[in-house]
């Protein structure tokens, strides 16, 4: 099974969500990334959060990626989160973990 490698970023700096083409990390701790054409500069980890492509689209064709926030047709929501070897959801009203299965 292949499945595509892609990351997101949001920044806290400019308040923006940036699909990225490459991530930098330098020694120090900060990162740089590149956006598409463009380079929006070094962003230490508090500065910008990462979120990764789970392989899995919604109804409506649109990427999930980790810390994305979902409704279910059963009116439960969940947050997509990466755990150790897999993606899950949390459900945020029983706070029960959910196998990857039901997407």
């Amino acid at each position: 099974m292949n499945r595509e490698i892609k990351f997101r970023a949001w920044d806290n700096i400019v308040k923006s969500m940036f699909n990225m083409v490459e991530i930098i990390s330098y020694k120090d701790g900060s990162m740089s990334f590149q956006i598409g054409d463009s380079f929006s500069g070094l962003r230490t980890p508090k500065d910008a959060i990462i979120m990764q492509y789970t392989g899995l689209k919604d109804k409506n064709g649109k990427e999930i990626y980790e810390g994305d926030i979902l409704l279910l047709p059963c009116g439960g929501i969940i947050e997509i989160f990466f755990d150790v070897t897999s993606f899950n959801a949390l459900n945020f009203i029983s706070l029960f973990i959910f196998p990857p299965v039901f997407f």
